[in-house]
């Protein structure tokens, strides 16, 4: 009898504890993703390959690449390796996480959420004592990337990344939070978060993140706990952006007075070019993308040599000209890479051809077999979808 009329109060309190933690917010308010549920044939067929086939294919990947090491070197568990290319690349656990939150609450799969379990325990393990979570420092490298400086938080208006990290980890957290109601990575998270509070601010650090996403991940701290020291910090990082700063990461005026959607033109590079840094040797593509962040012209980045017509450069933007160009550029190269190394020939090119052929092979036959793994039957009771934590 108790519980009969408890659980429907539970709920209540559920629905109502989002007006409390957002009284200072907006009027119109963002739908919980735990409130949504699709049965089209369009959406609803997408998130069953997603649960079945793409987030499993990510966490291989995670694992393969050494992105899961990364953090086991940090925790010290994990004694000989090297980490992997980028500081930025710890977000791509979060954000994987992040997405099989989203997917267990439309899909719950218990093996999938204990996988979940497993990885934030390792994360757990890679944060420092006061909240610092950034695995290429923690894990003292014999050789410190370049990008991330002597101490914390010295290169983050311009490629370390810490607070970049730090807002995916944030928007994981409460992603987690809400669709399965563990507080594990939400604690890590608001323990981070309190350390950028201690640390940034007028008198203190008084830097802007150079790639914005904490902003977001700490408005959504805000949201789910209440606090408004998450909110204040958020307006804090924009209100100290700009100007005198970097065009690239917007921080050349002030937020309030850039009135146009705008990108530098190094920043939007051909089809080709991204595809050629990704297959570039790790020493080219931080060549690569250094170009394009400092805003070096096309004609410089190496592998490709677009010409960018006058209209479209003023524009920032590459002519059709110049995609034709650095894309037969990209397929002389692909066909030089596949011969190793010599001129493209005929027999090269129906080799090359014939590797496109067997792709495409390779997705009819992946789209006639049948589908695995196979996601865990649908609970009886729908998952609980919390709004607001008390910390």
């Amino acid at each position: 009898m108790v519980k009969s009329i408890l659980r429907p109060l539970t709920k209540l309190a559920f629905f109502f504890l989002p007006l409390a933690a957002n009284a200072q917010d907006y009027p119109i308010q963002p739908v919980a993703f735990t409130r949504v549920r699709l049965s089209d044939n369009f959406w609803e067929p997408k998130l069953q390959v997603n649960a079945r086939m793409t987030i499993p294919y990510v966490l291989k990947k995670c694992r393969e690449t050494g992105r899961i090491d990364n953090f086991l070197m940090a925790a010290g568990k994990k004694k000989t390796g090297k980490l992997t290319e980028f500081p930025f690349d710890d977000t791509d656990l979060y954000k994987v996480i992040e997405g099989a939150s989203y997917s267990l609450q439309v899909n719950p799969d218990a093996q999938l959420s204990a996988q979940l379990d497993t990885l934030i325990g390792i994360i757990a393990g890679a944060q420092e004592p006061d909240g610092y979570l950034y695995t290429f420092r923690t894990s003292h490298p014999e050789h410190p990337h370049e990008w991330i400086g002597t101490k914390r938080w010295e290169k983050e208006e311009d490629l370390s990344h810490e607070l970049y990290n730090a807002g995916h980890l944030y928007e994981s957290a409460v992603a987690h939070y809400q669709a399965t109601g563990k507080k594990t990575l939400l604690n890590i998270a608001l323990k981070n978060a309190d350390l950028l509070v201690k640390d940034f601010g007028y008198g203190k650090v008084q830097a802007y993140p150079g790639h914005q996403i904490v902003e977001i991940g700490l408005v959504k701290l805000y949201r789910v706990t209440g606090q408004k020291k998450y909110l204040d910090l958020a307006k804090f990082f924009l209100d100290v952006r700009g100007p005198g700063g970097n065009s690239y990461n917007q921080a050349d005026k002030k937020p309030a007075d850039q009135h146009q959607a705008r990108r530098p033109s190094a920043a939007i590079a051909p089809a080709s070019e991204w595809i050629s840094a990704n297959s570039a040797p790790p020493t080219m593509r931080m060549r690569i993308m250094e170009a394009w962040r400092t805003g070096t012209t096309a004609t410089t980045r190496p592998n490709c040599a677009p010409s960018w017509s006058s209209s479209a450069s003023s524009q920032g933007l590459p002519s059709i000209r110049s995609h034709r160009s650095s894309l037969s550029t990209l397929q002389r190269n692909s066909a030089r890479s596949i011969s190793g190394g010599a001129p493209s020939s005929g027999a090269n090119r129906t080799r090359s051809t014939g590797l496109i052929s067997s792709a495409k092979r390779s997705r009819v036959a992946a789209r006639k077999s049948p589908s695995s793994p196979t996601v865990a039957s649908a609970m009886s009771s729908r998952m609980g979808s919390p709004s607001r934590v008390t910390t």
